[in-house]
């Protein structure tokens, strides 16, 4: 008796497949219409779908002239950082595959001065942050030639140095383009001049010898080239049983720029760990640039002059300050006098 063979049956197509595949198509056209995309297929591998609008048998995606009336100008298509350079892609579109512009008023143009095409912006270097959905006016760019990068923001006769914010009070809220004062403030404990100078005669008054402080004015106008940036340094340590080990810790630091001449009175201030205060000047388009914050002392801070504390000026000692670490001595040097051999 010969046996029938036997059939294979098909195994039915699961109905979550096939509702999966519905959810996925259904979701990959909402995501084309709500980013403005042309209708596709998933991955690329169809190619675009070209409509035709009736009324004017053009493609939509075509690009069509401005409006009659209208100035066409190019906008900003991302945010494009201060001090860089503008490039094409700056104003090209990638989601909807051309360059950003808007259609003005010519009069609004001419009034604001919007600068019109891609000549005179691209290759400028901006002055300031430049948010995207924007036109481009000269008030936004640095003057021409200028080289991009942080050395572009340097105003003309300046000198930038990087501080950090922990060594400089009142730096933090700043912004680039603020103008600020920089104090050094030094304090003199009370000493017994009597005692240094081994006088026992009890002429000079214990008030001479007053808690005094000294105020340098080390950098007048200074300008905010960077705001507050956090970067990592390394650090090593050793230890018995791990050895050298390397870590890293953060550090806040912000780009100031001062005068020449200030840049060294500046570095002997954060040399000697000076008291630095950030005095911030007004932002008023009428205060007064060559306006000047005096200090308590003619004596530039890391000069050469002794420093002598009110209450000694008369006594023909100078006191010599000595630190070694955190430990600060004073000690009276008798002052030479005019016609004595030094």
């Amino acid at each position: 008796m010969a046996v029938a063979p036997r059939r294979t049956r098909r195994r039915p197509v699961s109905p979550l497949l096939v509702l999966a595949i519905l959810i996925s198509c259904v979701a990959w056209v909402l995501y084309l219409r709500l980013t403005d995309q042309e209708l596709r297929g998933p991955f690329g591998l169809f190619g675009p779908v070209t409509e035709v609008a009736a009324e004017s048998g053009n493609p939509v995606n075509e690009i069509s002239g401005p409006r009659e009336g209208m100035v066409r100008v190019m906008i900003s298509a991302r945010e494009i950082p201060a001090y860089a350079r503008v490039t094409r892609d700056d104003l090209f579109d990638a989601r909807r595959s051309r360059f950003a512009f808007i259609d003005l008023d010519p009069e609004f143009v001419e009034t604001n001065g919007i600068l019109v095409g891609t000549e005179p912006i691209v290759g400028r270097v901006m002055a300031r942050p430049k948010a995207p959905g924007f036109p481009f006016t000269e008030k936004n760019f640095l003057p021409e030639g200028t080289r991009p990068g942080l050395a572009g923001g340097i105003p003309p006769g300046k000198r930038a140095i990087r501080v950090e914010t922990e060594l400089v009070q009142g730096i933090i809220g700043l912004k680039p383009g603020d103008r600020f004062d920089l104090l050094a403030a030094r304090s003199f404990k009370p000493v017994d001049t009597q005692r240094l100078i081994g006088d026992r005669s009890g002429s000079f008054s214990s008030q001479r010898a007053r808690a005094t402080a000294r105020v340098d004015v080390v950098v007048q106008g200074g300008v905010v080239i960077s705001g507050v940036e956090t970067r990592m340094i390394p650090t090593y340590t050793t230890s018995l049983t791990a050895g050298g080990i390397t870590r890293t810790r953060p550090v806040q630091e912000m780009v100031i720029a001062l005068d020449p001449e200030e840049v060294a009175p500046l570095m002997a201030a954060l040399e000697l760990e000076s008291g630095l205060t950030c005095v911030a000047r007004s932002g008023h388009p009428d205060d007064p640039e060559a306006s000047l914050t005096p200090g308590l002392s003619e004596t530039s801070v890391g000069g050469g002059d002794a420093l002598t504390p009110s209450g000694y000026e008369g006594t023909g000692y100078s006191i010599i300050e000595t630190m070694a670490g955190d430990e600060r001595t004073f000690t009276a040097v008798p002052r030479a006098q005019q016609g004595e051999d030094r």
